[in-house]
Parts: structure tokens; C-alpha cells; sequence
């Protein structure tokens, strides 16, 4: 910790005396209207340009597809690494509730209002250039509390954070870090598949008991390590892997994600995911995995495909995602759901003014797991308005809700609280985010 601490005094000290030195010189006196011609001299020596602090590379990992912000504030240490500090910070003041359950109004959640933080974040990266195209590089993304609730204390590590090699032959990294299934469509989703209003309120999610439904498939991946290709013509792939560490004798966990995309005139994506005997909700360390969705050993899959386009000229970007989840355990019991997903960003005129527009269905489920398939399903929408001072903060304002059946109890995936089955949470959110 202290040498942690050192290091970023000494880089916020390097970067002080860079902007020092380049306040510009006060220009000179003019001379009296009378004063004799000054006397020659020789010319002074060319002053050699100083060389800039290298930028950081456009897809580090852990950064932000949307908004588009400014590069981190970068520092160089040393002749070769670089650290460079971003963030995050992201709150918004809620009115929240979920009525209509089928069990009675006993069961809903009754109106309450809140202020939430949604993910604020530092993070702090490093590269080192070993030469011949190779980088060393490690990051940490800590999580902090803007609403005062103090569940991640600095350096938790609890945000995208590890350490790896890059080369021309692509990334290695061993860490906590998004699976590759949850960053293939991430960038489709107008709310950055945070907060109330994102498609995690249907995707990743799936109604496995009476009253139980959470997002599963979104996650983090600790204990994990991932390859990621070069970039080849727009094409490139991910591949995450979460070893079984915590083998017992009945259960042997692991996790295997990996995806596939093409970023071109338009964006398209491919996703699966297979978890062995290990289900969590945001995170896969070794802790987390105590068998499959439907209990016991048995395997849990996903399979997600996503498109997207940008029309610069109506400053419009759409985009549209597919999913099936597939859960079996050993006992002979199976559940599945396919769910599909919309979501519009139409700017007034430009991308100061934006209006937000997602829409999201989860049909009822199918196989033996449940006493009834019939009225599992549900449907959500999010319409909303942001607008962009400058490109690295925004206000916002929204309204979401869920729509579920009489035997579903789809949830708020991102800061939300459990429900009972047919219980319709809704919520309005007023907020700003500043991205540095």
C-alpha cells in the first residue's frame, strides 16, 4: 500500500511540473518610442522539441465503450512506463417500487426514494514497453461509494483489475475482469447495462424458482484468466477461463466464455458461455461457485448474438441483441428461456441531445424444472432524455419498468431488491455522470 501511495504521489508530483513547465512566458516590455536599435547578437541555439507523454491505446482494457471520453491523464516513469489514472463518478436520486404481486399487496414493495450510486469507480493502469511490439501492463479498478453505502472500500479490487502481456499476437491477463460474453454486447445497450434501465432488467436473468430470478450471466470473472486476438479486418475474439479451485468432492467447478465480434460499417456479435457446477451472481471466484442454477452438479449455458449500427447524419445508433439460457443439472432437470432485446439512441440535432429508448422481452420458460412454464415471462422498457455539456459529463432523467407475469419476478439487475412473483418493479432516476 505505501508503495502504491508513492508511486502516485510521484506521478501526480511528475505531472504538476509538467504543466508548470509549459505556462507560457510573459511577453516582453515594448521598448520606449525613442530607444536606439537594440545591438546585435548571436542567434540563440534551437531549443530541441520536448517528446509528449504517449497516449494511451484506443481499447484498454476495463475502459468505457460509452461516452466517449477524453484520454486518461497519462505520466511517464522512467524512460519506458507509463501510469495513467481515470474514473468514474455516477449518482442519481431514485423513486423506486414494485407492485401488483400475485401473492397480494403484502408482497409488493411499497414506494421509497433513494439516492444510488451506480458503479463510481478509480482506476489506475500501467504499461511498460518491453520493445519488439511487447507491453507489460496491469491495471486496478476500485469501486467507491457516492449514497454512503461502504460495501466497496478502496483497492477492493472489486471492478475490472489484473495484470498481462500485451504483444502483436494479442492479450494475456490473468485477473478479475468482464467475461467475454458480457462485454460482446455491452456497448448495444443505451444505459451501459448499469442502473435500473438496462437490459440486464431481462437479459442474463431467468425465473429458476417461485419468486427467484437474478442476473447471472453478466459477471466479472475472478480467479480467471483471458486471451484476447488482435484485431484482423474489424474481426476479433475473447476468451475467458475460471479454473476449479474449489473442487470438492462432488462439485468441480469451472467456467469457459468466449466471444466473437466484427466492428465495421456495422457491429456484430457473438457470445457463449458454459458454467460447470458454478453459478454466481457478478462474480465466479473460487468462493462463488457451489453448483449449477438448478442445484447440484450440472451445466449452465448462454448463448447471446447482438448487431448494431451508428448513422452519423441522424446521429442515430441502434441496436438489437438475442439470448437463450440453458440451464441441466445431473438430476435430470432443465430450464429454458429466450429473451430479446431493442434499444435506440436518437440524437436532436446533434449528440448533445439525446433521447433513450430500450425495450426487452423474455419469453416463459421451457423444460421440467418448474411446476409450471405458463406465465414466466415478462417485458421491460426505459424512455429517457441525457444531455451533454461536454463530452465527458452528463445529465440524465428516465422512467423503467418491468412487466412481469403472474409466475415471474424478473428484477432491477443493476441496483435493484428482490421481488415476489408478478410484482411489476418501476422506477424514475434523475442523475449526473463525470468520466475523467
Amino acid at each position: 500500500m505505501i508503495r502504491t501511495l508513492a508511486a502516485i504521489t510521484a506521478a501526480l508530483l511528475a505531472l504538476a511540473a509538467r504543466a508548470q513547465e509549459t505556462q507560457p512566458a510573459p511577453p516582453p516590455l515594448a521598448p520606449p518610442a525613442n530607444a536606439p536599435p537594440p545591438a546585435s547578437a548571436p542567434p540563440a541555439p534551437t531549443a530541441q522539441p520536448v517528446p509528449a507523454p504517449p497516449q494511451a491505446e484506443p481499447g484498454v482494457p476495463g475502459a468505457d465503450v460509452k461516452p466517449k471520453a477524453s484520454t486518461p491523464n497519462v505520466v511517464r516513469i522512467g524512460k519506458k512506463a507509463t501510469v495513467s489514472l481515470g474514473g468514474r463518478f455516477w449518482g442519481g436520486y431514485e423513486r423506486v417500487s414494485a407492485t401488483g404481486a400475485t401473492a397480494g399487496a403484502a408482497s409488493d414493495v411499497t414506494q421509497r426514494n433513494r439516492v444510488t450510486n451506480f458503479a463510481s469507480y478509480l482506476r489506475f493502469a500501467a504499461d511498460l514497453d518491453l520493445g519488439a511490439g511487447f507491453k507489460g501492463f496491469a491495471q486496478l479498478e476500485t469501486q467507491f461509494a457516492l449514497d454512503g453505502v461502504t460495501a466497496h472500500s478502496p483497492f477492493d479490487s472489486g471492478r475490472n483489475t489484473g495484470v498481462g502481456l500485451k504483444s502483436p499476437l494479442g492479450q494475456l491477463m490473468v485477473g478479475r475482469w468482464d467475461s467475454p460474453y458480457k462485454r460482446s454486447t455491452s456497448r448495444l445497450d443505451p444505459q451501459d447495462i448499469t442502473g435500473i434501465g438496462s437490459y440486464q432488467n431481462i437479459l442474463g436473468q431467468i425465473t429458476s424458482a417461485a419468486d427467484t430470478s437474478d442476473n447471472y450471466f453478466d459477471a466479472r470473472l475472478g480467479n480467471g484468466v483471458q486471451y484476447w486476438t488482435p484485431t484482423f479486418y474489424g474481426l476479433s475474439a475473447k476468451v475467458g477461463y475460471v479454473g476449479n479451485e474449489s473442487r470438492t468432492a462432488t462439485l468441480n467447478p469451472h467456467v469457459l466464455s468466449a466471444a466473437a465480434t466484427y466492428e465495421g460499417p456495422i457491429y456484430l456479435s457473438v457470445a457463449w458461455e458454459e458454467r460447470k457446477d458454478c453459478i454466481g451472481v457478478d462474480s465466479q471466484a473460487a468462493a462463488q461457485c457451489g453448483g449449477s442454477l438448478l442445484g447440484g452438479p450440472g451445466k449452465d449455458r448462454a448463448l447471446r448474438a447482438g448487431a448494431g449500427f451508428s448513422l452519423d447524419v441522424t446521429h442515430t445508433e441502434l441496436g438489437v441483441v438475442f439470448e437463450r439460457i440453458d440451464a441441466k443439472n445431473d438430476a435430470g432437470l432443465e430450464l429454458r428461456r429466450d429473451a430479446y432485446f431493442i434499444g435506440l439512441t436518437q440524437g436532436l440535432g446533434g449528440d448533445q441531445h439525446q433521447l433513450l429508448a430500450s425495450f426487452g422481452l423474455a419469453q416463459d420458460a421451457k423444460g421440467n424444472a418448474l411446476a409450471s412454464n405458463k406465465d414466466t415471462g415478462a417485458y421491460y422498457y426505459t424512455a429517457g432524455y441525457q444531455f451533454y455539456p461536454a463530452k465527458d459529463f452528463n445529465l440524465y432523467a428516465f422512467y423503467t419498468t418491468i412487466v412481469n407475469d403472474r409466475n415471474a419476478a424478473y428484477r432491477f439487475a443493476s441496483k435493484g431488491f428482490s421481488v415476489k412473483n408478478g410484482a411489476n418493479p418501476e422506477g424514475i432516476s434523475v442523475g449526473a455522470r463525470f468520466l475523467f
